[in-house]
């Protein structure tokens, strides 16, 4: 399992960002908060993790990256 990191803000577990056109797997897992949908254009602040307070971090590419898979894999 990976290990999400921690909002810089408030301390809530943060969940992966997904950009790009999102698949109906991808909606279904935003909807369980596995993820959350960020859009389909990532720009240079983009963030990488947003925490349910709504704060947004960037981070380490690799281990999003990781976090996205994960999610899909666990299916």
């Amino acid at each position: 399992m990976i290990e999400h990191p921690a909002c810089p803000r408030c301390g809530q577990t943060g969940r992966p960002v997904l950009i790009g056109l999102p698949s109906p797997e991808a909606f279904e897992a935003a909807e369980r908060g596995l993820l959350v949908l960020g859009g389909c254009v990532e720009w240079e602040h983009s963030p990488h993790w947003m925490c349910r307070a709504g704060h947004g971090w960037r981070g380490s590419e690799e281990l999003q990256q990781a976090a996205i898979s994960a999610v899909f894999d666990a299916d």
